[in-house]
């Protein structure tokens, strides 16, 4: 006696098994093929200036394993030539205009969402993203 049933739920575990290899081999494919990819850049340091509440220093220890270390480290290499980023803090109180970047100076700022929004009212910059 043959058990139709077992059988047509072993060829469909198969099939899925094999869709699932198929697939991650593509997407193993794909990410070989982009990490050979490089982004161009005119520049090789990028620096990012933290407006926050509170003390420099309490800011720089926080924030550098993410915000220095990591994307020199991951997004770095993704550019040609390499790049780095670079962090500083500076006093939420004696802002700079935003309306025209300052030569070697800020690239990115990082504030906190209640920031963002005065920052945005008094010298029209938009925020890549809050959280």
């Amino acid at each position: 006696i043959v058990d139709v049933g077992a059988m047509k739920q072993t060829a469909m575990a198969w099939g899925v098994i094999l869709w699932t290899v198929a697939l991650l081999a593509l997407i193993g494919q794909v990410h070989a093929e982009r990490a050979k990819m490089k982004l161009k850049s005119g520049r090789t340091t990028y620096h990012i200036v933290g407006m926050v509440p509170f003390p420099g220093p309490v800011f720089v220890r926080k924030y550098r394993p993410a915000l220095q270390h990591y994307l020199t480290k991951i997004v770095g290499p993704m550019f040609d030539p390499p790049v780095t980023f670079t962090l500083r803090f500076e006093d939420a109180y004696a802002i700079e205009p935003f309306d025209a970047p300052i030569e070697n100076k800020r690239d990115f700022s990082f504030v906190y969402p209640n920031m963002a929004g005065c920052l945005e009212a008094e010298f029209l910059n938009v925020p890549l993203t809050t959280v």
